[in-house]
């Protein structure tokens, strides 16, 4: 029988997909002769099989699953790309390395002395954990100020990570609720319950909306209010040099630089990338993921889920993501017709297949 998907979080080198049930699947793609998709077969984690898992969050080399209990497993790669080893970064055991099997950090559960948490937000070289109490903590590479926990003495030092997960802290101002985080390739995003935002990392793109200049550099080593958003926000993303955010009425905001385009989404050419741009044709819109490649060839393209299920797409297509186009285009779902005739492209758990087409 079938089982229902929930959620799925793909990166360069695996697919997860959570069910219902908190059973987390990996996929096995069988190829053609002529190199193209046949079928994706999913089966279960054999190491997590006994976990019942609340989330799954993966990009670039590393994959973190929470548990509903509050636990976080690891594993992974020490770098996503193997010729960047300046991508390299700690899942949070104390040292950094490559990890084969899903592994449990210490500190992270119900327990006494440890902290359950809620979401993982992965980076290309940092890790953001928000716990059910509104808390963040972050570990990885700490360049531009992107973990937010400000500029430390071992970073003067010459340390260019940190290890283990540390608490982030918003400054002497009361702490925000935060209930969601999103980490970028140099910047992080926090949304709390408020519905405000508050970012920290590179601003010299653009991609935080904030009046604050930062250090010298533009860098924000501490995390502070997003005050150019005048919204309520409910979902956001985080890329290479820009940001997403979605407003409770359903708009877009795009603040930042695109890695393709000098003018994202009509932008003005002389315009503050730090302003946030309203997307056009989107409306009812309730979640946006950005997806992003740090090769010699950077490029990103972004996913925008509207209400009922439709699906939109902006940004890069080389590796045919979706069909040409300045503006985001929709998806076609699989109750519409492709435009060409395709073979379909079939699921299955274990030998039990179920047609996309």
């Amino acid at each position: 029988g079938g089982q229902r998907i929930i959620p799925l979080a793909a990166s360069r080198h695996a697919v997860f997909a959570l069910t219902e049930e908190g059973t987390l699947m990996y996929a096995k793609v069988q190829w053609r002769s002529d190199h193209t998709v046949r079928v994706v077969e999913l089966y279960p984690l054999s190491e997590l099989a006994d976990v019942r898992i609340a989330s799954i969050s993966t990009r670039y080399g590393q994959a973190f699953a929470v548990t509903t209990d509050g636990e976080v497993y690891a594993w992974g790669k020490r770098s996503g790309d193997g010729d960047k080893p300046e991508h390299s970064c700690s899942m949070g055991f104390g040292h950094v390395s490559t990890l084969l099997r899903p592994t449990r950090l210490p500190c992270f559960g119900r327990s006494t002395h440890k902290t359950p948490i809620r979401s993982v937000a992965t980076g290309v070289s940092h890790t953001l954990f928000v716990t059910f109490s509104g808390e963040v903590f972050s570990l990885g590479r700490m360049e531009n100020g992107k973990l937010g926990i400000g500029l430390p003495p071992s970073c003067r030092k010459g340390a260019k990570q940190i290890l283990t997960p540390r608490k982030i802290h918003f400054g002497d101002r009361e702490a925000p609720h935060i209930v969601f985080a999103a980490a970028g390739a140099r910047h992080s995003l926090f949304m709390a319950a408020s519905g405000n935002v508050w970012g920290c990392g590179m601003n010299k793109t653009g991609a935080l909306p904030t009046s604050d200049p930062g250090d010298a550099c533009k860098n924000i080593w501490q995390p502070v209010l997003m005050d150019k958003i005048d919204a309520f926000c409910v979902s956001l993303a985080a890329g290479i040099s820009c940001s997403f955010f979605v407003a409770e009425i359903g708009c877009v905001f795009f603040t930042g630089t695109a890695r393709q385009t000098p003018r994202p989404f009509g932008r003005k050419a002389a315009a503050d990338p730090r302003d946030p741009r309203k997307v056009p044709g989107l409306q009812m819109v309730e979640q946006v993921t950005v997806s992003m490649e740090l090769c010699d060839y950077q490029w990103e393209h972004a996913i925008f889920v509207q209400e009922g299920g439709n699906l939109f797409g902006w940004g890069h297509l080389g590796h045919g993501e979706f069909q040409p186009s300045s503006q985001p285009l929709r998806l076609r779902s699989r109750r519409e017709d492709p435009v060409k005739p395709q073979q379909p492209l079939t699921v299955g758990f274990c030998g039990s297949v179920v047609p996309l087409a």
